[in-house]
């Protein structure tokens, strides 16, 4: 239990941090940033790439990204915004953040779309920066972006990249007729004061300003001024054709207002553009691009990050090599290994590779708010199915005789060293050798419903081979539940008549503030639950203004 306790009236140093600074504001415009002719203004382009990273797609961008530098000798950026599906490998995405590419959020499990509700968004997004920070070692105040799946948000998405305190959205299309004259004049980035300026074809855009927040839009690709697509090229044109379409394209650009010119492509399946493997050059094109491009004088390749971070900052294409945007910093990544694979079976095998020790139960947006932590209590039973003298399956039966639901649970065997372990579709497993015994562990598999209070499991099971493949003896069992992760009070500010407003951090979720007017009686009152809260504000009535305020776990 984690509990916060000040006494009204008396603001208690706790050790505050600040997170999330929203931007300096910055009107919409086609006009370069800080007065710039667009003669003097860097031609920024921003190349990115959506949804899960996996080994392939890996291989395919690693074979673009290392080939190229910038004016300044410093290899090219890109932006992966990293959506979480079964073969995710979190190993790999610590890689391109180490070398220096900038990682964002595209949600935990790409179904959100415009009538998505705000928990859900919250859900989506907030677990998707936790888990690419915790399996990823990568810092959550190194994960700023946001793209929504499909290019569908709605008024809920970007309320909660307010309240998260992200620096940019980049989901929304430009095209010449939306706010933008033609594509010599495309609109630069903005920030949301004002909210969105730019016209929809397809449904509303946000109505509420989201100061701070940086948009950072989709310039379509265009030629003889109509639209012709916003992200992947067409399956229909060949090489020659996707050549011209970007030649094109970045010449309006370059040639006009030097507003910022975006490839935006998937390369994780084999139906996307750049891994389609009915094709097979595409990645030569887009090097031989990237290559066309940097001989034109003052063009960068940089992160959506970095684009930000120009806006607020602008500098002339003279100055552009030594400005802090316009560096790539590189980073020590993390130690291959110390990188886990973990298996989590269901009616496939879902295997993903993260930083560190692997979490007890699949990373989904209903657990990335909590740990699991050991329940005690639950019995386990087994009975042995011979099939013949070498075969031996092992069924299994947990009862949850706690008062809380279990997520997850696990259970220990040893066996001498002369079986073989036979792994079975309906649990998860690992098995390792311990002196003269192999011990194996066996938990349910991915799709392992909550087991409730009173319930009874029996369709976990696994298989071992040996002569003496009967003797399995259990070592340990244990029920795991969620219990919310301790939160951190990030600030506090006092308000009016002798009240608190308290921002947490998203492992509030779980917490409720309770008041007293004698600590040491330990009569606490609830005052509400923080679930879904970020700012929580509280004006006690005149008797309770010498009270106490704490917040502890709800079971």
């Amino acid at each position: 239990m984690y509990i916060l306790r000040l006494k009204i009236g008396i603001l208690l140093t706790l050790g505050w941090v600040s997170v999330g600074a929203l931007s300096a504001a910055v009107a919409p415009t086609t006009f370069p940033p800080g007065g710039l002719a667009p003669s003097n203004t860097p031609q920024i382009v921003l190349l990115t790439f959506d949804d899960s990273v996996t080994t392939n797609s890996f291989r395919l961008v690693q074979g673009i990204l290392t080939n190229h530098v910038n004016p300044n000798g410093h290899p090219i950026k890109a932006t992966f915004f990293v959506s979480l599906d079964s073969k995710v490998d979190y190993g790999l995405v610590n890689r391109l953040y180490a070398n220096g590419h900038e990682i964002a959020i595209h949600t935990m499990t790409h179904s959100t779309s415009t009538n998505t509700d705000q928990d859900t968004w919250r859900r989506e997004i907030v677990g998707c920066r936790k888990a690419l920070s915790r399996f990823a070692a990568i810092p959550e105040t190194d994960l700023v972006g946001f793209r929504a799946p499909y290019l569908k948000f709605n008024n809920q998405s970007f309320h909660i990249l307010g309240e998260q305190g992200l620096r940019y959205d980049s989901s929304i299309e430009e095209w010449p007729g939306s706010y933008s004259t033609n594509a010599s004049r495309y609109l630069w980035p903005y920030t949301l004061e004002n909210g969105v300026v730019q016209s929809n074809r397809t449904g509303a855009f946000p109505i509420q300003p989201v100061p701070g927040v940086f948009e950072l839009p989709i310039w379509d690709q265009v030629t003889s001024g109509v639209s012709a697509v916003s992200m992947d090229p067409p399956a229909t044109m060949d090489s020659n054709a996707v050549t011209e379409l970007w030649q094109t394209n970045f010449l309006q650009h370059y040639e006009g207002n030097r507003a910022p010119y975006g490839i935006f492509l998937h390369a994780t399946t084999t139906s996307q553009w750049l891994s389609d493997t009915s094709k097979t050059w595409q990645s030569t094109v887009l090097n031989d691009f990237i290559g066309w491009a940097l001989d034109h004088s003052n063009v960068w390749f940089l992160s959506e990050r970095n684009l930000a971070d120009y806006m607020e900052s602008p500098v002339s294409a003279s100055q552009a090599s030594t400005a802090d945007a316009f560096q790539t910093v590189t980073r020590t990544p993390y130690p291959t290994n110390r990188v886990n694979r973990c298996i989590y079976p269901s009616s496939g095998v879902f295997s993903i590779n993260v930083c560190g020790d692997c979490p007890t139960v699949y990373p989904s947006p209903t657990n990335m708010y909590s740990e699991a932590a050991p329940i005690p209590g639950g019995v386990l039973s087994f009975t042995i199915n011979t099939n013949d003298s070498n075969h031996v399956i092992y069924l299994l039966s947990y009862s949850n005789d706690t008062a809380e639901s279990a997520v997850n649970w696990n259970a220990s065997f040893t066996f001498p060293t002369n079986i073989v372990f036979i792994n079975s579709s309906s649990s998860s497993s690992s098995v390792e050798t311990n002196g003269n015994a192999i011990w194996v562990t066996v938990s349910p598999s991915m799709s392992f419903l909550p087991l409730l209070s009173g319930q009874l499991m029996t369709n976990v099971s696994f298989a071992v081979r040996g002569v003496a493949s009967t003797n399995g003896e259990v070592v340990s069992s244990t029920l795991y539940g969620l219990r919310p992760v301790k939160p951190t009070v990030l600030q506090v500010f006092p308000v009016p008549d002798g009240g608190l407003q308290i921002r947490w951090d998203d492992s509030a979720y779980g917490y409720a503030p309770e008041f007293s007017t004698n600590l040491m009686a330990d009569k606490w009152q609830s005052v509400s639950n923080l679930y879904g809260t970020n700012i929580w504000q509280w004006i006690p009535s005149e008797s309770l203004i010498r009270g106490y305020l704490r917040v502890r776990g709800l079971p």
